[in-house]
């Protein structure tokens, strides 16, 4: 008997790793236990083309089916270092997007907004685009009024 278990043991080693390799793996809408790999994150905004490609990502950010990637999405739009996506970030940060509801996920996403602004600054150049963000940053930590 314990060598039937062994055999199935060592087919399940050696056929399940091809299998899983043979699915399509979307790092966009993987769930990652302690959030998406910055590393991953780059990879994926550099393997996008287009302004166009990039900013349809920005739709999955209003789509509460879509919630579990929320992370996911503002740290690609962060990484990509393209000044199109403040003013989207920004709008879903503060609910302008998705609505006022709050649940678990939801903060985990806005607050993954928050994040990927800072990773803006890190992964952009233009030194316009990024005193724009950190005032946006600063007058949210320390409001006016």
């Amino acid at each position: 008997m314990w060598r039937l278990s062994v055999l199935a043991a060592v087919l399940v080693a050696v056929l399940v790793p091809g299998v899983i390799a043979a699915q399509d793996f979307d790092p966009l809408r993987s769930l990652y236990i302690h959030g998406m790999p910055e590393d991953v994150a780059v990879e994926y905004a550099n393997s996008i083309d287009t302004d166009e490609q990039l900013l349809a990502l920005v739709p999955m950010l209003s789509s509460h089916a879509e919630v579990h990637i929320w992370p996911n999405v503002a740290k690609v739009l962060g990484v990509s270092g393209n000044p199109h996506v403040i003013d989207p970030l920004i709008e879903f940060i503060e609910g302008r997007r998705h609505g006022p509801e709050w649940s678990s996920a939801v903060y985990r996403g806005r607050l993954s907004g928050i994040l990927a602004l800072g990773r803006f600054v890190r992964h952009h150049g233009d030194t316009e685009a990024k005193a724009r963000v950190m005032t946006y940053l600063s007058d949210s930590v320390y409001p006016k009024g």
